[in-house]
């Protein structure tokens, strides 16, 4: 059925079709399977699967997480504040795992996975928590689309009625308002 059709970037009918397209056709049309059609999207799929199954190594950050040493170094950056009297030692025990790197005069988290993978670590008891006290999805418009002020609105009346109990339970206290919103937003996703 396609023999003859020319090679074209991104096509995806019969005036042209690239590699990916034959394949994502032939999967959604044969098995009713979906799959990611760019590059792009396949990165995000597969990040999002290495994230949920929590491989060894994640488990193994989880626990470096809650070492006071390590904390001193990321609590700061997750709350987006100067990092001040830093142990040398502790700055380079946290470079030499790999969840940091010199970037110029900067630290910053040493990549897009562990930008994502530290947060959501953080408030894995919290999301679990919370799944009883939070009504799915109530913050997405009908359109699908994300209601900012409702879910702003929403945060502001659940954090007032509940955020010392709650910013308590976080060993990154002085983050616990960014991780619990973090936290109830990953668990309506």
């Amino acid at each position: 059925k396609w023999r003859g059709t020319k090679y074209r970037n991104g096509g995806l009918n019969k005036s042209g079709i690239d590699c990916s397209g034959l394949v994502y056709l032939t999967f959604k049309r044969r098995f009713g399977i979906i799959l990611p059609r760019t590059t792009e999207e396949m990165v995000i799929d597969a990040k999002e699967a290495l994230i949920l199954r929590r491989e060894t190594h994640l488990d193994q950050l989880a626990d470096k997480l809650r070492e006071e040493r390590v904390r001193k170094i990321i609590a700061p950056m997750i709350e987006g504040i100067f990092i001040e009297n830093i142990n040398p030692d502790d700055l380079q025990y946290v470079i030499d795992l790999g969840l940091v790197k010199r970037e110029h005069s900067e630290i910053k988290i040493s990549n897009p996975i562990y930008r994502e993978v530290i947060p959501r670590e953080l408030t894995t008891i919290t999301q679990y928590n919370l799944g009883s006290a939070v009504q799915a999805a109530w913050y997405i418009a009908k359109d699908g689309s994300l209601d900012v002020s409702k879910l702003l609105k929403g945060f502001q009346e659940f954090f007032r009625e509940n955020s010392e109990s709650w910013v308590e339970r976080f060993q990154y206290k002085e983050a616990g308002p960014q991780l619990l919103m973090q936290a109830l937003v990953v668990l309506n996703m």
